[in-house]
């Protein structure tokens, strides 16, 4: 009769394994969850997965981009990319984000990080590795990363429609063992269409399987 009765439909159904993933309009996460974009970029066609698109990852700025990059390497090794490449975009904390995931990989988490486009290279991500998609995956805070996913999925169209990308993606954190894809209300049908090979993509790929996994990887290294 309403669209609680159907949110209240699909958290039965996900909590009762009828459903593998469920791809809806609105959903309050928990702190902690936050969704993995996936976007086309317009120069070479390539596919960019943005961490993270919506929802809060930490209340603190610095340690929630360091979960999101978590996340976008789970959700990247989800869609069967192996060693996914991680960029950080140059927003505020970007440097202490840097350091604190080199911190990781020197205390053994597997993290490959990539190269910018730019002359002096090195993963801290300007605007035209955004565009050229220079990383498998670009690490942000969760309000930049709703913008550029609204600037890549609707730079056509003048923004009342989203015509390009695959939505909001995910809710991915620890212990999270739902998959729910988010849209948002200007995502057009092109990309309703991708929001669901994505859930399905996510759910054959054992998201939720792949983060029990990767955060046990990075306690291990230091983490906390």
């Amino acid at each position: 009769n309403s669209e609680e009765d159907m949110h209240k439909k699909m958290d039965e159904m996900l909590e009762a394994g009828e459903l593998d993933a469920a791809v809806t309009m609105h959903y309050n996460f928990p702190i902690g969850v936050s969704t993995v974009g996936r976007v086309i970029t317009p120069g070479l066609g390539k596919e960019l997965i943005l961490a993270t698109t919506t929802g809060t990852s930490s209340t603190h700025r610095a340690e929630g981009m360091v979960k999101n990059a978590l996340y976008g390497i789970i959700t990247a090794k989800a869609l069967g990319i192996k060693n996914p490449t991680v960029g950080i975009l140059n927003v505020d904390g970007a440097r202490q984000v840097e350091r604190a995931l080199k911190e990781l990989q020197a205390g053994g988490y597997d993290i490959t990080f990539a190269e910018s486009v730019r002359a002096d290279g090195g993963c801290i991500m300007r605007g035209n590795d955004l565009l050229a998609a220079a990383s498998d995956v670009m690490v942000m805070d969760t309000l930049t990363g709703n913008i550029m996913m609204k600037v890549f999925s609707a730079f056509t169209t003048g923004g009342s429609y989203e015509s390009l990308g695959y939505g909001y993606g995910p809710g991915v954190g620890e212990d999270y063992d739902k998959i729910i894809c988010i849209l948002s209300r200007a995502s057009g049908a092109p990309v309703v269409c991708e929001a669901l090979r994505y859930a399905a993509s996510c759910a054959k790929g054992k998201l939720p399987q792949i983060a029990k996994e990767e955060f046990a990887k990075a306690r291990k290294a230091g983490l906390d």
